[in-house]
């Protein structure tokens, strides 16, 4: 794939040479880019700030603590369907020499852990919210999928769309280094931004969501409680406690404090009605 590619960027620089000169910044190929651009999302301002991206754990992976973290991750109970995907996404992986926490990572994101998910703009479907129209630029390099698994339908198969998924991740993986040179963009860390922009990068937010879902997956398979932000229902379960208490409403940096402080749960007599009678802060 990086050898196609770099065929076809070698071929439009040899044709940019020699033509006009308004055209000679032209790109390879129309750049491929999705329908609906992404839901904002944080980014730093100085990309050294960017923590280090922990190694995948010793192979090979044990599936019943890869099922937990997955489960942990969504929400979710190991036993459940969506638990039950767990098995699938490291099949999806192994088969396209992939990450699974990355995997896993980008179905957080994307789907909120639904195979059956159809995004409400744009033409995005099933787990990794693959959007088959990014994909169907004319001119650009092969893709290592069968198209005719491009479709609605075959991307709600979480078989079939895991495994594409995975393939399109090693693709963007391997070339985003020279899409990076040919059609510019921001600064990211790899091919995780292209899995969500195409090749122009206009934000490394996404890819900053889906590489902390990454960390704190690996963490939980790891037995390890992860030092992050509270979630966000975290939040809402301890500013409701407190309400209930008749205290002020607390920031997210004093929830952060009462985390580090080892205050994992909070209890308040006479609140049931409004469901505070207990709340937990997720890691």
């Amino acid at each position: 794939m990086r050898q196609v590619i770099r065929q076809a960027l070698a071929g439009a620089t040899l044709f940019a040479l020699g033509a006009a000169p308004a055209v000679a910044h032209a790109r390879p190929w129309e750049a491929r880019e999705p329908s609906v651009e992404p839901k904002p999302a944080h980014q730093l301002r100085n990309p050294a700030r960017w923590p280090a991206e922990p190694d995948l754990p010793t192979a090979p992976l044990d599936e019943m603590k890869f099922t937990l973290a997955w489960a942990s991750l969504c929400g979710v109970a190991s036993d459940s369907t969506t638990g039950a995907l767990a098995p699938k996404i490291l099949a999806a992986a192994a088969a396209a020499k992939s990450d699974p926490f990355t995997l896993a990572a980008l179905a957080r994101y994307g789907s909120h852990c639904d195979a059956s998910y159809r995004a409400k703009k744009g033409s995005a479907y099933g787990l990794l919210a693959i959007e088959p129209g990014l994909y169907r630029t004319g001119g650009a390099p092969e893709l290592p999928v069968d198209k005719a698994d491009l479709t609605s339908k075959r991307l709600l198969e979480p078989d079939v769309n895991l495994a594409v998924g995975a393939a399109l991740l090693e693709m963007w993986n391997a070339s985003h280094k020279e899409l990076d040179a040919a059609f510019g963009g921001g600064p990211h860390r790899g091919g995780v931004a292209h899995f969500v922009w195409g090749d122009v990068v206009r934000s490394s937010g996404q890819e900053d969501l889906i590489l902390t879902a990454r960390r704190r997956m690996i963490e939980n398979y790891l037995g390890k409680k992860s030092p992050g932000w509270p979630s966000t229902s975290a939040c809402r379960s301890y500013r409701r406690w407190r309400r209930c208490r008749g205290w002020r409403p607390a920031g997210r940096a004093t929830i952060a404090r009462a985390a580090r402080a080892g205050m994992q749960g909070w209890t308040s007599p006479g609140c049931s009605a409004s469901r505070c009678a207990r709340s937990r802060m997720a890691p």
